[in-house]
């Protein structure tokens, strides 16, 4: 027994130590300037676009995808992190409006920064995940000292109200689009601290969203209802677009349908836009 506990103990140094070598090198990998990288945890990264505006930007959001919160797919032409890098910038036919809006807010004047998933299993509700997005606010604050906002749609509301729930005070504001007030495959908003949140909220629903987790505009407003701290929230409900194609979850729950605001995309930019820069003014 004791053999087998010395053995045990001997790999599981071996394999801290690689892991630990493997975050190093990650870190120190030179990466195209619109890429940065940041430590997760004791062994993981998390890697970042950057899009800047051609002018002095007005403020720095957060565009929090949605799904696993990969920047990548496991269809298509970028299939992993390092085809992303090394094509030096976002899929250009990912239909997320997370991905979509990018462009827009930038040429709105805002510098946009969008995180990729980590590169170890990770839960989105975690502290070490919100602690890990912190170090990306900071890296960027270092060199703009501008006013931060989150926006993101689905499973990335999670990340958000993680994020903003125990670092509220460094945050302006953020906007959540179609809000995981049900669970789904991970969690819901209601599951995080979210009654500690103080910055300002816009919340948007669509009224026709079919999926499961987010149809709810009763749950929603029972969410902002509980936001006691926030003295500046908003729930916006928003029409048309395009309906899914098929109606099992997957679909209903997808970019291409009302949960992903498909077909109001300008709509809902045009919204997000205006509701940010009121909040700089």
């Amino acid at each position: 027994m004791k053999k087998i506990l010395f053995f045990f103990l001997i790999f599981l140094s071996i394999s801290n130590a690689w892991a630990d070598n493997q975050q190093s090198q990650k870190l120190s990998q030179k990466l195209p300037p619109n890429f940065g990288r940041v430590a997760f945890g004791d062994s993981g990264t998390i890697t970042y676009f950057v899009k800047r505006p051609k002018q002095s930007p007005k403020a720095i959001i957060f565009s929090m995808q949605g799904s696993n919160g990969c920047l990548y797919g496991k269809s298509g032409r970028v299939r992993s992190e390092e085809i992303l890098i090394s094509n030096k910038r976002l899929p250009n036919k990912h239909p997320s409006i997370i991905i979509k809006w990018v462009r827009a807010l930038s040429e709105s004047g805002f510098l946009v920064v969008v995180p990729n998933c980590p590169d170890v299993r990770h839960k989105s509700t975690s502290e070490e995940y919100a602690v890990a997005i912190r170090r990306i606010i900071h890296s960027v604050h270092e060199s703009y000292k501008l006013p931060v906002f989150f926006a993101g749609e689905s499973r990335g509301t999670i990340r958000i109200v993680n994020v903003a729930s125990r670092f509220g005070s460094e945050i302006r504001g953020i906007v959540l689009l179609s809000t995981l007030t049900r669970y789904t495959r991970e969690a819901t908003v209601f599951d995080l601290p979210y009654k500690k949140i103080s910055s300002s909220v816009l919340m948007i629903i669509h009224k026709r969203d079919g999926c499961v987790g987010s149809e709810s505009l009763s749950l929603l407003k029972s969410f902002s209802k509980d936001l006691v701290l926030v003295k500046d929230k908003v729930i916006k409900v928003v029409e048309g677009g395009q309906e899914s194609f098929e109606e099992n979850r997957a679909a209903l729950c997808g970019s291409e349908s009302h949960h992903g605001m498909m077909g109001i995309h300008e709509e809902v930019i045009s919204l997000v836009t205006r509701w940010v820069q009121e909040r700089l003014n």
